[in-house]
């Protein structure tokens, strides 16, 4: 009983200082869990191990990893002069 105790208060802790699991982790991301795991394997997103095994992730560096991949989708009037300079810039031959 006192084990648990002590696991439940340690895990508290952890959470407090602004860590989340990969199951918090997944949700604040919109990700499956498989996906985040996947991730976490090839080194594409920040993350620590405790102990040996258990995987937790900063929220901060998550909020910046997130950030760092969104990308602006342009207008259509944004693509049609895109496309309007290049096909100026490269003429067919």
């Amino acid at each position: 009983m006192n084990e648990e105790k002590n696991t439940q208060r340690a895990q508290t802790e952890e959470m407090a200082a602004g860590f989340l699991s990969l199951a918090e982790a997944a949700a604040f991301l919109g990700l499956k869990e498989s996906y985040l795991y996947k991730l976490t394997s090839t080194r594409q997103i920040p993350f620590f191990k405790y102990g040996g095994r258990r995987v937790l992730f900063d929220r901060a560096a998550l909020e910046q990893w997130r950030a760092e991949r969104m990308q602006p989708i342009p207008t259509k009037a944004e693509a049609a002069a895109r496309a309007a300079s290049y096909c100026a810039a490269n003429p067919l031959k």
